[in-house]
């Protein structure tokens, strides 16, 4: 791996330990590792929306790879729940 690269993230929907979890792999789909805890709950429900994202390797430290992420869709315009408004009558 070096900086440059292109790597692919996908949802791990099948992790018993974090329901957010993101994997980072290789082009050819070789596991590198996971996205950390703390971005993956930003960008898992992004994916799970519809949401897609470029992404390649920015730096790399010891035990760390650093990724650079950017949504490749935004012409896909995504509807978001929190954002629907309800109408409540009130008596």
């Amino acid at each position: 791996l070096k900086v440059g690269d292109r790597v692919i993230i996908q949802r791990d929907l099948q992790n018993t330990y974090d329901s957010n979890a993101i994997m980072a792999l290789t082009m050819d789909k070789k596991e590198i590792g996971f996205i950390s805890a703390d971005w993956a709950v930003i960008y898992a429900p992004k994916i799970d929306m519809g949401m897609t994202f470029d992404a390649e390797i920015s730096s790399i430290e010891p035990k760390v790879i650093n990724i650079k992420i950017k949504r490749n869709n935004p012409e896909i315009e995504i509807i978001y729940d929190f954002f629907k408004m309800q109408v409540f009558k009130n008596n």
